[in-house]
């Protein structure tokens, strides 16, 4: 039995159309549920990715694995407990019990234990290679940077050779993941981590004009910026909505981003159909937080 777990980062499960969405946001996932189990009560362990995502893979809570803070906020004091406590992740386990283990995302660190191959390697997809050769030698030194100025760092970067995102899209996410499967051999267990949920959302236009949300046109500084909302959402940078101005039009982008990941996920699921696997094939598809 094949299995894999599809993290779809930051979307919330209301607008999923399988627990309640009428937009037909998700139609691929609500697919997949038809025959399938749902589950109605099933709440994340935080709203930070790394602590999520080690929770996911080692069915522990926050406390018992360790990881209680993200990304740039690690200390050295909880690296050291994370190493102590080493905790037992799902790929490690099926490793051991015969599995290929693929890791399609790029978080790293001790996300990457048990994988025989994991990461995403960014040179495949920059238009040259010196930027993620520039920025492979510079990020351990902006880890120690704040990490709203990380992001704004980062941002401009990739802006300035021309990309809108520092991440690899869900279309290349799921080549990659596709032909990694078609390598590996069986049984096979891949996570798949899309980020493209997850600000800044910058989904294609075509996936944006699908949706005519009825939601305000509100400005977002009413929301972020300054100190009305607290210091949280003070630092929260612009770029977060995908430098949308109101409420409505971060939405839309929202809903956007949700429909080209959904089409990405029902490539996934044809991909297993077509090549008669999808019997033999457990797909769990799953955020890490709302």
């Amino acid at each position: 039995m094949n299995v894999v777990i599809v993290v779809v980062d930051a979307l919330r499960q209301s607008d999923v159309g399988c627990y309640g969405r009428e937009e037909g946001t998700t139609p691929n996932i609500d697919r997949l549920a038809q025959d399938s189990m749902v589950f109605e009560n099933a709440y994340s362990l935080s709203n930070y990715t790394d602590i999520c995502m080690s929770s996911i893979l080692s069915g522990l809570t926050p406390r018992e694995h360790g990881v209680t803070h993200h990304g740039t906020a690690h200390t050295e004091a909880n690296l050291e407990r994370i190493q102590e406590r080493s905790p037992t992740f799902l790929p490690e386990i099926l490793s051991e019990s015969g599995y290929s283990t693929l890791g399609v995302d790029w978080m790293g660190r001790w996300h990457a234990w048990g994988y025989d191959d994991y990461g995403v390697d960014l040179r495949q997809h920059d238009s040259g290679i010196v930027p993620s050769k520039f920025l492979e030698r510079v990020k351990w030194t902006l880890s120690d940077l704040p990490e709203p100025i990380v992001r704004k760092l980062l941002s401009g970067y990739y802006r300035l050779f021309g990309y809108d995102d520092v991440r690899v899209n869900c279309e290349d996410l799921t080549d990659i993941a596709i032909k990694r499967i078609d390598e590996a051999s069986s049984p096979s267990f891949t996570l798949l981590h899309y980020w493209d949920v997850h600000p800044p959302y910058l989904p294609p236009e075509e996936y944006e004009q699908k949706f005519d949300a009825d939601w305000s046109d509100e400005p977002l500084s009413n929301y972020f910026g300054g100190d009305r909302k607290g210091p949280m959402a003070a630092e929260f940078p612009p770029y977060a909505a995908g430098e949308r101005e109101t409420v409505g039009g971060s939405k839309r982008a929202y809903d956007g981003t949700i429909s080209w990941v959904d089409e990405q996920i029902g490539r996934l699921i044809d991909y297993f159909e077509s090549e008669e696997m999808i019997d033999e094939t457990m797909i769990v598809v799953t955020a890490d937080h709302g």
